[in-house]
């Protein structure tokens, strides 16, 4: 770890140990980082670093709201990760959960075990345990150093389907089910489906809410694809201004509509001049008549490139990482700019993820519907982002509500000073009382501090 010295005094919450290509939420209140710098003898190394999230009530020592603190590393040899995904395989308050990362012409399936803490230890409260489940070869080109580019789980099967897409422009299915069940590496893995989608490289793949269609982006064009079967089921067409000259970078479902799905789309320039823009675009898909249609455009700031983008859980905002470090929060159904952070980055953004603002991975025994209501590190917040860049650096940033909500008035009226002393003496006594303590107690701490500042800020 060291210190960079960047532009404006960014929201940095951690530095990594290597350059950091990809993040992804782990439950409520960890984020994992896909970091490496290759199978070179260069001294870089290549791991999974897992971060806990938690409010900050130390700010005296920093203004920043979140703070971050390593909970665990994972080394991958002389496999540098350069994309990942994440997904639940249970219930969130048993903690297992599956973690795919490209490898070079791999894909490596990681699970977790369930959480592990020790409340002794201030900055090592809660991680999970961690282990290799078995490897893929997405990419059978690999005799041409070809690599996989991106992956995605099927939001459905709870980590049972992987989609993977490689430099050789194929896109291709995965039963990790079966690789969980059956882990002897003698066995070869072959994909349940194999569409060979684009000429070139494929840039990124995406999954419905539904789990019946795969949105893939290379060549310059996107498509969208029958799950089952592998047909096509029609192609995104650029909107009126964008036909000539502009690529599709990338293109995510949104959980936004009912009856017809709505996708977002990242326009760039092939051409990249200083005096280039991007676009975003709300395309709505008809199932039935297979049919794409444009609805809302948005222009970037002139210049900025778009490198990544990213939604919150229910659909409402989208993120966007530029090549020049800055970062952009907009409303998702009539893309409102809401946020600008200009080259808060040095160089150009790697990752962006949305924060959870519940805690639905603890599970209280007397009653279970508080499950999901309790709050996280981002509970105070209408959204909270993490942005990675090749800078190793980790930003953090937060938007604040516009308006007091009901919850906010109640406690400034009358209980505020009771609840705030009664969750102090409780913080107290689960720090003190740690013989015998069930897991769940790491879990509850960050809670309490969570709760802490959630009055505090009122």
């Amino acid at each position: 770890m060291g210190n960079i010295n960047s532009r404006k005094a960014p929201p940095v919450v951690a530095i990594g140990a290597s350059p950091v290509y990809s993040v992804r939420r782990i439950g409520s209140r960890h984020i994992v980082l896909a970091e490496g710098g290759g199978a070179a003898a260069t001294g870089v190394t290549n791991q999974l670093e897992v971060l806990l999230l938690s409010s900050n009530l130390n700010t005296s020592a920093s203004n920043l709201p979140i703070r971050a603190t390593v909970a665990q590393q994972i080394g991958t040899d002389k496999y540098s990760n350069m994309n990942m995904d994440v997904a639940c395989a249970d219930t969130p308050d048993k903690g297992l959960y599956y973690i795919a990362c490209g490898q070079d012409e791999y894909c490596t399936i990681y699970e977790t075990t369930g959480f592990v803490g020790d409340v002794k230890d201030e900055d090592k409260r809660l991680s999970f345990g961690v282990r290799e489940v078995g490897r893929l070869t997405t990419d059978d080109s690999y005799q041409f150093a070809l690599v996989q580019r991106c992956c995605s789980f099927d939001p459905t099967s709870r980590g049972g389907r992987l989609v993977t897409g490689g430099e050789n422009g194929h896109v291709k299915v995965w039963n990790v089910r079966d690789l969980v069940e059956y882990r002897d590496p003698r066995l070869a893995r072959d994909p349940l489906l194999k569409i060979e989608a684009h000429t070139a490289n494929v840039d990124s793949v995406d999954v419905s809410p539904d789990g019946r269609y795969i949105v893939s982006v290379g060549d310059g064009t996107a498509h969208i694809w029958d799950m089952q079967f592998g047909r096509k089921v029609t192609s995104l067409t650029p909107p009126a201004g964008l036909t000539k000259g502009w690529k599709v970078r990338t293109v995510k479902f949104t959980p936004l509509g009912e009856q017809n799905m709505y996708l977002l789309a990242a326009f760039n320039q092939v051409a990249r001049t200083s005096k280039s823009q991007s676009f975003l675009v709300i395309y709505e898909f008809n199932r039935q008549a297979a049919t794409l249609q444009p609805k809302a455009v948005q222009g970037l700031k002139i210049g900025e490139t778009i490198s990544t983008l990213a939604l919150s859980q229910d659909g409402n905002l989208c993120a966007v990482g530029s090549m020049d470090g800055s970062v952009y929060v907009l409303e998702t159904i009539d893309l409102k700019e809401l946020h600008a952070a200009p080259n808060t980055h040095g160089i150009f953004v790697t990752g962006i993820e949305f924060l959870d603002r519940s805690s639905r991975d603890v599970l209280l025994p007397r009653d279970l519907a508080l499950r999901g209501a309790l709050p996280g590190p981002a509970a105070n917040h209408r959204a909270s982002i993490v942005s990675l860049s090749a800078d190793k650096t980790v930003q953090v940033r937060i938007f604040l509500f516009s308006v007091n909500t009901f919850l906010y008035r109640f406690y400034k009226q009358q209980k505020m000073v009771v609840a705030l002393g009664l969750l102090r003496i409780v913080h107290s006594f689960l720090c003190i009382n740690t013989e015998d303590c069930p897991l769940v107690v790491p879990s509850l701490l960050c809670i309490l501090d969570d709760y802490v500042i959630f009055l505090m800020n009122i």
